[in-house]
C-alpha cells in the first residue's frame, strides 16, 4: 500500500482565492455606501421636506364614534354596578381589520378558544370599509365576564358593546 503525502501546493491555492475575495468584498461594499449613501445633511433635508409637505395628511382616528347609532361601550365600572347592567344583549368587539383576511385568522384563534365568533363588515363615514370581530352575544353579564377572562388569559383585549334594544 502507497501512501501519498498531501501536497503543500492545494492548501496555498485555496488561500490565494480567499485572501483576494475578502478584499473584493470589503472594496464592494465601500464603494456601494460611498455612491447610493446620501450624505446625511442632504437625507435629513429630504426628511424635513417629506414631514412639512402639505400632501401629507393628518391621520384622524374616529374609531370610537364610528358605530354610535347602533350600540353603546361601556366601562368596566358599569358592569360591576347593580343588577340593571344584567339585561339587555352584550357583544365583545375583539379587534377591528382593515383586511378580511387579518379579520379572518383573528375569527379562526377565537373559534379555537370555543368563542361564538363572526365578523362584521361595517363602512363608515369616510368610506373606508373594516372588518370587525365580534364575540357572543350575550345574554347576561355573568356569561360576558367568562368570554372576557378567556380572552385575557389568552392575550386578547376586547371592548364591550351593548346593542341597543
Amino acid at each position: 500500500m502507497v501512501v501519498k503525502k498531501k501536497n503543500n501546493e492545494d492548501d496555498s491555492s485555496s488561500m490565494r482565492g480567499f485572501l483576494p475575495g475578502i478584499l473584493v468584498g470589503v472594496l464592494l461594499s465601500i464603494g456601494y455606501n460611498y455612491i447610493f449613501e446620501a450624505p446625511p445633511e442632504i437625507a435629513s433635508a429630504k426628511i424635513e421636506e417629506i414631514v412639512n409637505s402639505p400632501e401629507v395628511k393628518k391621520v384622524k382616528y374616529d374609531f370610537y364614534q364610528l358605530l354610535k347609532e347602533n350600540e353603546i361601550l361601556i366601562s368596566d365600572d358599569e358592569l360591576s354596578g347593580p343588577e340593571k347592567s344584567d339585561t339587555g344583549s352584550y357583544l365583545l368587539q375583539v379587534g377591528s381589520f382593515k383586511s378580511v383576511n387579518d379579520a379572518e385568522n383573528r375569527k379562526v384563534e377565537l373559534l379555537l378558544l370555543n368563542l361564538p365568533t363572526k365578523v362584521e363588515k361595517i363602512t363608515v363615514k369616510s368610506g373606508d370599509i373594516w372588518h370587525r370581530v365580534l364575540v357572543g352575544p350575550y345574554l347576561n353579564t355573568s356569561k360576558m365576564a367568562s368570554a372576557r377572562a378567556k380572552l385575557a388569559q389568552n392575550d386578547f383585549s376586547n371592548y364591550v358593546v351593548k346593542l341597543k334594544q
